[in-house]
């Protein structure tokens, strides 16, 4: 079978609110016809910040889709024409009130059925400097987690953004 034979028919959007969805069909390397629902989104950042005495910076908040607080790395969405290293900046700045130096590991493809790439960062030698911004739906209780706890801690479910931890640990050479 053909992988590369993927056609593409159709694609309308089905929602367009804080999320968009959209609907593509696509005649499959079989012959038949598919469809999918794509959420279309922009490019995202995950920084994995570690402090100058190794913490990780971990953003705490509740999650709607799955109506619990999640332990996660600073995230983001790009605005606009931002460069990846000024949104990863910008949101650590803005979530945890930390900045830090900043290097690209990677960047990885969000989510089979979301639009757009997340680009990987690591922060080093990080220090706070202001308080974080609370507000927008976005509340935020920022926690300093040890470094060998939060490695342990991957495999709890109450932790997203496992991708970015470990392209950023293993980047570092913490693995």
């Amino acid at each position: 079978m053909d992988l590369s034979k993927w056609k593409k028919i159709e694609e309308r959007p089905v929602y367009e609110g804080y999320q968009k969805i959209y609907v593509k069909k696509f005649e499959m390397p079989d012959g038949k016809i598919g469809e999918f629902e794509v959420r279309k989104s922009k490019d995202s950042i995950g920084i994995l910040a570690i402090t100058k005495d190794n913490h990780v910076i971990i953003a705490r908040e509740f999650r709607v889709g799955v109506e619990k607080v999640l332990d996660e790395l600073p995230t983001g969405i790009m605005d606009g024409k931002e460069e990846p290293i000024e949104a990863a900046k910008r949101e650590l700045l803005e979530e945890t009130g930390y900045t830090g130096e900043f290097e690209f590991v990677t960047k990885f493809p969000r989510s089979p059925y979301v639009t757009g790439y997340t680009y990987c960062f690591v922060a080093k030698n990080c220090v706070k400097i202001k308080e974080p911004e609370n507000g927008d739906k976005e509340y935020i209780e920022v926690v300093l987690k040890p470094l060998e706890q939060f490695r342990k801690e991957l495999r709890q479910p109450n932790n997203t953004m496992v991708l970015t931890a470990y392209l950023g640990l293993d980047y570092l050479g913490l693995l």
